[in-house]
């Protein structure tokens, strides 16, 4: 799975999940498919999530994720182009509906510990970052 930090000032792009009555922060990414690389996935990943074109500046880190059973790349990004932020393909788009939901939206690094991020320890890496 690769994730990427898409970062604009002192701002940070997440994805505010209200899933099945509970309400988290994620980083915009996703899985990696049969003969991409985690870069490849990360840029196909941040189209369909956000609808920005990305380019990437560097690997951060790798975080274990017990929920998705693996590991986690993230990706510093703060190179892209685009303006209309929106969910523009991907299962997300599928899988939107009252009970599932997707809003990009913009925050304040400095926030982002006051936020329920996942995966665990995102955080704090953030907060070392910045």
């Amino acid at each position: 799975m690769s994730r990427g930090l898409i970062i604009r000032k002192d701002e940070i792009l997440l994805i505010h999940r209200f899933k099945h009555g509970r309400e988290y922060y994620v980083i915009p990414g996703g899985h990696v498919e049969p003969g991409e690389s985690y870069e490849q996935a990360l840029i196909r990943e941040i189209k369909e999530e956000t609808n920005l074109d990305v380019q990437i500046n560097k690997k951060l880190w790798v975080l274990s994720d017990p929920y998705n059973q693996g590991n986690v790349h993230f990706y510093l990004i703060t190179k892209f182009s685009g303006n209309d932020i929106k969910i523009s393909g991907g299962p997300e788009l599928d899988r939107q509906c009252e009970d599932n939901q997707y809003i990009l939206e913009w925050h304040k690094i400095k926030d982002v510990q006051n936020l329920t991020l996942y995966p665990e320890g995102v955080k704090e890496k953030i907060e070392l970052l910045y």
